[in-house]
């Protein structure tokens, strides 16, 4: 009943007021099931010092609890971001898939279990006119399966780290291209 009366109720989020930066990293999913790849993803980025590569307030860290439309409030106040979700493909667990919105965000039937997928929020965020200049989808595999291993499991792809690491690498490249990028040119 509450999401008929409420359909585009805020995101449910570690915070609820988002900070001007730069660059922002939302990871997304459920806390339970293969859904929580995204949330993993940040935490991972959090406690293995993914942020000493930048200057302070440059880049934020968000783990969003299906969000749906509340992405829109989340994104607020940057000017890329990175949102990071699992996605149910035929793919090996641990594969990552690196979006922009010029690729149009078509993995849409299965890229989420949210009540608004995330491909459509962003699409929709677009039309709205509600996004940041530069959006970038990471999907993280987690296979065909409904469920990934929990993370101590030795099969658990996202136990070992290595996938992670491999996030992370991709996550720093782009953020580090981006700030590149947007520096003035010296004359």
């Amino acid at each position: 009943m509450h999401f008929l009366r409420h359909p585009f109720s805020e995101a449910h989020t570690e915070r609820n007021t988002p900070v001007t930066v730069p660059v922002r990293i939302v990871g997304v999913g459920s806390p339970a099931g293969g859904d929580r790849a995204g949330l993993l993803a940040i935490r991972f980025l959090k406690t293995s010092g993914f942020l000493r590569h930048f200057p302070p307030r440059t880049v934020d860290l968000i783990a969003a609890d299906r969000p749906g439309t509340g992405l829109f409030r989340i994104l607020e106040g940057c000017q890329l971001a990175i949102v990071i979700d699992a996605l149910k493909c035929e793919s090996p667990p641990g594969t990552l898939f690196h979006l922009t919105e010029q690729e149009d965000f078509s993995l849409e039937p299965t890229l989420s279990s949210h009540d608004f997928s995330v491909p459509l929020t962003l699409r929709l965020g677009r039309i709205l006119g509600r996004l940041p200049p530069r959006i970038v989808l990471v999907g993280l595999s987690i296979g065909p399966g409904p469920e990934i291993p929990r993370e101590d499991h030795p099969d658990s792809s996202l136990a070992t780290g290595t996938v992670m690491d491999r996030l992370s690498e991709l996550l720093l490249q782009e953020v580090e291209e981006f700030l590149t990028l947007k520096k003035p040119e010296r004359q």
